[in-house]
């Protein structure tokens, strides 16, 4: 799923957003939970990548969805990571 119709005109984040959509894709058709868990662990990096944006400006709405969405994909990732170190 692409965020295309949101409106955020940033480059960085279609870029980025076009990595998270597939690895959402992987980790959602992984059949192994450390399969899940390794695409997890790439996504939080791509995650990683825009919540530490050199260009962020708080008052952009742009770039606080970004910055919400971005955290809630990092918050989401990190879970299915926990769930597997704990033998899920």
């Amino acid at each position: 799923m692409v965020y295309e119709q949101s409106g955020i005109t940033c480059d960085k984040f279609q870029t980025k957003e076009s990595v998270c959509a597939t690895l959402t894709e992987q980790v959602n058709a992984a059949q192994s939970i450390g399969e899940k868990a390794a695409k997890a662990k790439e996504l939080i990096e791509v995650a990683e990548e825009l919540l530490v944006c050199e260009e962020h400006e708080e008052a952009s709405l742009e770039c606080q969805y970004c910055r919400s969405l971005s955290l809630l994909r990092k918050k989401t990732a990190a879970l299915i990571v926990k769930m597997a170190s704990l033998g899920g």
